[in-house]
């Protein structure tokens, strides 16, 4: 009876063990090699794969509002709405609220930023094949302005001939919003 007393008090202490995540270190490295198998995901991760990259939210009312998480999302943005002549959802969401104030008080249509960069389109076009992955382009230096704001500009060679050699961006509710181009 004691025997079974201890061998039941035994195994109730026993408790399984198992691997939950285990990745090697290193083993995100293209032909690493490793003998033990990565285990499991990080809890409250998903794998790459599975990420939806998108670049706006559509909203049960039919409103939009873009992603803007970088220099280089707001370039391309900023050319989409170009391209499809989305001027209200260009001033809406790719205007900083600075530049919008900056057309009223000039008595101006802040639609008329939109105009302006269609008309100019060329040399917006040559700034962007400038720093074509935006503050990530070997030669673009991106540096603060002022408060949440930041230059991203064309250094070197590849700034000549530019008339725009870069923009001004200012983080406003957690994405990336236009200040202007200089």
């Amino acid at each position: 009876m004691r025997a079974l007393l201890i061998l039941l008090l035994g195994l109730g202490a026993c408790t399984q063990e198992r691997v939950v995540y285990y990745r090697p270190a290193l083993s995100t490295l293209p032909g690493a090699v490793s003998n033990t198998p990565v285990a499991g995901e990080l809890p409250g991760t998903v794998a790459l794969e599975q990420v939806e990259a998108k670049d706006e939210i559509e909203h049960a009312d039919g409103s939009r509002t873009l992603v803007i998480r970088s220099g280089r999302q707001l370039m391309r943005q900023i050319w989409r709405l170009l391209e499809a002549d989305e001027r209200d959802l260009f001033v809406k969401e790719v205007m900083s609220e600075p530049l919008r104030e900056e057309f009223r008080l000039r008595s101006r249509d802040p639609g008329e930023a939109f105009d302006i960069l269609r008309a100019r389109k060329d040399d917006l076009y040559k700034l962007f094949r400038a720093m074509p992955n935006g503050e990530y382009t070997p030669g673009v230096i991106m540096q603060k302005v002022g408060d949440k704001t930041y230059r991203v500009e064309v250094s070197g060679k590849a700034a000549s001939g530019l008339r725009w050699t870069g923009f001004d961006m200012i983080m406003e509710r957690g994405h990336w919003r236009l200040g202007w181009f200089g």
